[in-house]
């Protein structure tokens, strides 16, 4: 990209990335919580059945090191 390598570096442009990455994190994450929370059904086979039908509670896992521990 080319405004990319004009701007790369430059703090101005780090803490833009640095935003617009936090804020689609935080979107995502967003979506995610009243999953979490309350849960919600789905069916797991092709034969539909009452018996088939799950609960499901979304739960986001994250693993985080520093660079030399990894």
């Amino acid at each position: 990209m080319d405004e990319e390598s004009e701007h790369r570096g430059k703090p101005f442009f780090v803490d833009y990335k640095n935003r617009v990455w936090h804020g689609s994190v935080a979107k995502v994450i967003e979506s995610l919580l009243e999953r979490g929370r309350v849960g919600e059904t789905t069916i797991f086979s092709a034969e539909a059945d009452d018996d088939d039908a799950l609960w499901l509670f979304t739960r986001l896992l994250i693993l985080s090191a520093d660079y030399e521990e990894q």
